[in-house]
């Protein structure tokens, strides 16, 4: 038996990754509701206040944002981390 039919032991089943894009790609199409939801009740408050945005609607923008950037990262192969929960939200 030669060792390329034996898989690597720090590799895991592709089949398992395939469950996890799955999971992220809700976990994603969830968060998009989400930024939709708070770009609405952003620009209505931008409305209301002289142009001005809300520093704490745009502060959670920027952090799915990074959530959005990680989970595609992964959904894509360029990482094996794991957005939040799985990892710390920076």
């Amino acid at each position: 038996m030669s060792d390329q039919s034996m898989p690597s032991p720090s590799r895991k089943p592709i089949w398992l990754r395939g469950l996890w894009i799955l999971v992220m790609a809700v976990l994603a199409g969830f968060a998009l509701t989400v930024l939709h939801v708070v770009t609405l009740l952003q620009f209505i408050l931008m409305l209301t206040d002289g142009g001005k945005p809300n520093p704490q609607i745009a502060a959670f923008g920027r952090s799915l944002a990074g959530w959005l950037g990680k989970a595609a990262r992964f959904q894509t192969g360029d990482t094996e981390d794991k957005p939040w929960p799985w990892s710390p939200l920076d």
